[in-house]
């Protein structure tokens, strides 16, 4: 995937401007962002906050701006739409009007576009607000689909169809795309049909947990590792030969992976909150009496359904590490002793 530089930059500002430029479109009952293909080639204004020097204060002050870029051409949007259609990087939404063509950005495209981060060339329009990046990922994790079975959600739904708690959950998280999102994203390999998908273990974003291993060879979408539990296999030592892997179709795969994205945003985020706190009562910044209420605070402020998500992504990071990692082990405490979630 993505290896020569041009193909690569222009891949990404196909993917950035479906994400900014699009619009919400039906398809049944279920709501998408998506972007009709005549869109490609037009201006379109995006706003941005950016810090300019006040001289009347002295001091630096946010700013609302509003810029115009001219979309990539609709030749070469068509050009690179077969291959980002095959990678499912991109998908096609197909509404009432068959004469219209939407395609939205999938769960998988955001990762490329997210990992595309790290490449200064790569950035030719703004950065998308956090709010694009989570609404997209809600229409797929809430999308009806076949059942599937899953070893990481086990039958479970985790996502709300309140609209406002999602603007709740981006000022909940307070975060940087450009920074912390990136961290919950990073374990994508963007040369290879395989890749693993992580949680953190706190603070230090190098220590991950593999929790699902994707295979996306020969076109189909196979999950072949959840929770470290790998298909028999004799060639492998660590094997389950109960487990067998999860094959899934073009829906199946956006909605496993939507979901997988949100709830380790949720659980990464706190965790890593849940360790700062720990560091600063180390530093000394927070003192012990007070620490407390700290977290179970923050727990108690939590809509209901993040608190389930932390709670089952914890109790499945605990069982990986065999109970042995003790940020793991007191976060996991915490949760299980606030009396506003149950075990």
């Amino acid at each position: 995937m993505l290896i020569r530089t041009n193909s690569r930059l222009r891949r990404t500002e196909i993917l950035r401007f479906s994400l900014l430029a699009s619009e919400t479109v039906w398809r049944g009952r279920t709501p998408f962002y998506a972007i009709n293909s005549n869109r490609f080639e037009k201006p379109w204004e995006f706003s941005y906050k950016a810090k300019e020097y006040n001289d009347e204060t002295g001091k630096m002050v946010e700013m609302n701006k509003i810029i115009t870029r001219e979309g990539p051409s609709r030749k070469i949007f068509m050009k690179y739409l077969p291959e980002l259609l095959k990678e499912k990087l991109l998908t096609r939404i197909k509404t009432s009007d068959e004469r219209s063509k939407y395609y939205s950005i999938t769960p998988l495209g955001i990762c490329h576009l997210i990992k595309s981060a790290e490449d200064d060339d790569a950035i030719k329009y703004p950065w998308p607000e956090r709010q694009f990046i989570i609404y997209t990922l809600q229409t797929f994790a809430a999308q009806n689909v076949k059942p599937y079975r899953s070893l990481i959600f086990d039958g479970q739904k985790f996502i709300s169809y309140d609209a406002n708690l999602w603007d709740d959950l981006a000022k909940w998280l307070g975060i940087s795309l450009r920074h912390q999102i990136v961290h919950v994203f990073s374990n994508i390999d963007l040369n290879e049909k395989k890749f693993k998908f992580s949680i953190t273990t706190g603070y230090d974003m190098k220590n991950k947990i593999n929790i699902a291993t994707f295979n996306l060879e020969n076109d189909q979408l196979v999950i072949i590792n959840e929770l470290n539990k790998v298909p028999f296999n004799k060639g492998i030592f660590y094997s389950d030969t109960e487990y067998k892997s999860l094959e899934l179709n073009d829906e199946q795969f956006h909605n496993y992976l939507a979901n997988l994205m949100i709830c380790s945003l949720v659980f990464d985020s706190s965790l890593a909150e849940f360790d700062m706190d720990l560091i600063r009562i180390k530093n000394k910044k927070i003192r012990k009496k007070d620490y407390a209420n700290t977290e179970f605070e923050k727990i108690k402020h939590h809509p209901e359904y993040f608190k389930k998500i932390l709670l089952v992504l914890s109790k499945h990071a605990e069982i990986m590490v065999n109970r042995q990692h003790e940020l793991i082990y007191k976060y996991r405490k915490v949760v299980n002793e606030s009396q506003f979630i149950q075990n």
